[in-house]
């Protein structure tokens, strides 16, 4: 028993290993004493047992002095301690360069191939705002927030994004990464985000201003800016073709291109373009023989007014504000989550559409309809709120 005590207290020499990634750092020559056995220091009374960190301690606010190790009571000056600092610095410069060896073989393949199409390629037309080309952009996030936060792969937005974590805002959106990919960004983000593209920054691109762009540009040029005025009929040469002033200009545009007009169709061919242009929808038969049996003055804009009057002509026109306004039933991810009340908002869409509401009323509404003055009509009032969506 006792050669096996004796065995136990000993501390020998021994080799610490710092793991960081896949490589590892030795540091030859490092000595670890047992707890057990606290060093010794020899004074006139009696042993006093100093732990070895309290005399490190002491050493370096001394800037001399001794510290204990297993071989016995060793001197340490300040120059141990510069040669010790040394020495950390030449660790951290291995430690730096596995991380950015880290980036190049793993991180930034996944990037080039999955993220610079979206968030890089075009600087111009960075989607989010979020540009992955270089370190200042990773780190600066985008519309969002900060995407990345050193050292908290879990805090982290990027990860949550790749790992699909949040559905919602799952990226890359053409599919998962694989579990491996993932867990290299969450690595790289634990170990503090190592990225050498510091020196590809450039300075922006000045891009020559865009006209149209320019509020007293080209932009006030375009017909919907220019003011309403009266203006009369051009003349053209075929007087015959016109039945009204809009077919004069229609015809204008055609003859100075040196264009015939098109052989006039027949009623039913007119009827049917009218029904796929106004409602979206063929005419029964019974539509289309009303129509053709309708020999009176006026059949034509009858039929109009019919299809204006009709239901489906809101739904078919009112589609397509709502695609300018990016609705949809649901999320249409891969559980597509239904959202309930969305169809109050489509509904409403379509009613002011068949309604012939005032355009300028219709975009108020949508804008702040929440802080028009409530009218004292309830439905009218609620209309307010949905149109806001």
């Amino acid at each position: 028993m006792g050669d096996r005590k004796s065995e136990s207290s000993r501390t020998e020499p021994r080799e610490e290993v710092f793991e960081f990634g896949r490589s590892s750092h030795i540091v030859e020559g490092a000595t670890r004493a047992q707890p057990t056995e606290p060093f010794m220091q020899e004074s006139d009374d009696k042993p006093t047992r100093v732990s070895a960190g309290l005399r490190l301690a002491l050493a370096v606010a001394l800037g001399c002095g001794f510290v204990a190790s297993a071989s016995g009571v060793t001197s340490i000056t300040r120059t141990d301690i510069a040669r010790t600092e040394a020495d950390d610095d030449s660790l951290q410069t291995q430690v730096d360069a596995v991380g950015l060896e880290f980036f190049e073989r793993k991180i930034r393949p996944i990037f080039v191939e999955h993220c610079l199409e979206c968030h890089g390629e075009n600087p111009g037309a960075l989607k989010g705002d979020f540009d992955l080309s270089h370190a200042a952009g990773t780190l600066a996030g985008g519309e969002s927030g900060i995407a990345i936060i050193p050292g908290d792969p879990d805090g982290s937005p990027l990860l949550s994004a790749v790992s699909y974590a949040n559905k919602e805002f799952a990226m890359p959106p053409r599919g998962r990464l694989s579990d491996q990919q993932v867990a290299d960004i969450r690595k790289w983000i634990e170990i503090g985000a190592p990225d050498p593209r510091r020196q590809e920054l450039v300075a922006p691109i000045e891009a020559a201003p865009d006209p149209w762009r320019d509020p007293a540009g080209k932009g006030r040029e375009h017909w919907a800016y220019v003011p309403m005025a009266s203006i009369d009929p051009p003349n053209i040469e075929n007087r015959a073709w016109c039945r009204n002033d809009v077919d004069r200009f229609i015809l204008a545009k055609l003859e100075s291109a040196k264009i015939e007009p098109a052989p006039e169709a027949d009623r039913r061919t007119l009827a049917r373009r009218a029904y796929f242009d106004l409602i979206g929808l063929p005419p029964s038969p019974e539509e289309m023989n009303a129509f053709l049996a309708d020999d009176q003055p006026g059949a034509w804009e009858r039929l109009i007014d019919r299809l204006l009057d009709s239901p489906h002509y809101g739904e078919r026109w009112g589609r397509h504000w709502l695609d300018v306004a990016r609705y949809a039933d649901s999320n249409g991810l891969d559980e597509n989550t239904a959202f309930g009340n969305a169809w109050r908002y489509r509904d409403w869409v379509v009613r002011a559409f068949n309604d012939d509401l005032p355009y300028d009323q219709f975009a108020r509404m949508q804008i702040a309809g929440d802080l028009l003055p409530e009218p004292d009509d309830r439905s009218a009032a609620i209309d307010n709120l949905v149109a806001t969506g």
